[in-house]
């Protein structure tokens, strides 16, 4: 789903090919995802930050549809009132627009031709 609906630039953008392994997974250990798992293997993740930035949301392009988001944004939004965040914000790709403005996002910005800033439309 994600090669079909992102050119190029979008791809590279959002999944560069040349990620160096060892920073990425500090930078994953160090946002604190939720992750997402279907018979023991992870097939998504998210995360909040205390500011109310959702940094990362990842599906795995093999299982759309099948509720791994809306659960991923269920736990942030559980999250975010937990930890008394009144606000959620993200940057988001085109492919991924829909679904934030389908969990209640908006539009505030676009910021390049592939990436646009979303917030939160209620407060939390």
């Amino acid at each position: 789903m994600r090669e079909q609906n992102k050119n190029h630039e979008q791809i590279n953008a959002w999944a560069p090919e040349n990620v160096d392994p060892v920073y990425w997974k500090d930078r994953i250990h160090g946002i604190n995802p939720f992750v997402a798992e279907i018979d023991g293997q992870a097939v998504g993740y998210a995360d909040v930050q205390p500011t109310g930035y959702i940094d990362h949301f990842f599906v795995h392009g093999q299982y759309p549809r099948q509720g791994i988001g809306k659960a991923l944004m269920e736990a942030i939004h559980l999250k975010a009132r937990s930890s008394l965040i009144k606000a959620l914000s993200s940057d988001v790709s085109r492919t991924a627009q829909p679904f934030f403005i389908h969990c209640g996002f908006e539009i505030v910005e676009q910021r390049s031709p592939i990436e646009f800033f979303c917030r939160h439309a209620k407060n939390l």
